[in-house]
């Protein structure tokens, strides 16, 4: 054999070798989800979401008790309703406020947490839906659904308000009509 087939023989196994580490396993990839009986789906961008409330002085949430800052939007996203989805109702459900349970509580497990204030939910209309109550009922039908809701900061207690962490977590259950 010449130098030249040799140097190709050579050239060939060596690719080959190197071809069968690319094919190593390196790491695993869990898919998780669940199969429900529900006439929608939930967009995966609006199961585990932040809303931004913003930062409010002080003075301004201690002039009355039932100041509110201005709220902010956020949405609920429902995909491929069925024929049998015709309306819903949305629940959020978190700690309540020490001055009103229909509020949500604020700054829990921080270190320095807010205080006097509390976190409202309102729906579409601008009504508010009280921490574990059953909002109005949305309609629905075929298709893609936004369900539209605002949420903002409002004085529970006007001689108590002090500045801190004003962060809140709340679960949603979404019944079906």
């Amino acid at each position: 054999m010449n130098q030249f087939t040799i140097a190709k023989i050579v050239a060939v196994a060596a690719l080959g070798v190197a071809a069968q580490s690319a094919f190593a396993i390196d790491g695993t990839v869990n898919f998780k989800g669940k199969i429900i009986e529900a006439p929608c789906s939930i967009a995966g961008e609006s199961q585990n979401q932040n809303v931004e409330l913003g930062t409010i002085s002080t003075a301004y949430m201690a002039t009355a008790d039932g100041t509110k800052s201005t709220p902010v939007p956020f949405v609920i996203k429902l995909m491929n309703c069925g024929e049998t989805a015709t309306g819903a109702t949305v629940t959020f459900s978190g700690p309540p406020n020490a001055d009103n349970s229909a509020y949500l509580a604020v700054g829990l497990g921080e270190t320095d947490p807010a205080a006097g204030v509390g976190i409202e939910v309102l729906d579409s209309a601008g009504n508010q839906i009280a921490n574990n109550a059953a909002s109005a009922s949305y309609s629905l039908g075929k298709g893609d659904f936004s369900l539209q809701f605002k949420a903002g900061y409002v004085t529970t207690k006007k001689d108590a308000v002090k500045s801190g962490s004003g962060n809140a977590v709340a679960n949603f259950t979404i019944a079906y009509k």
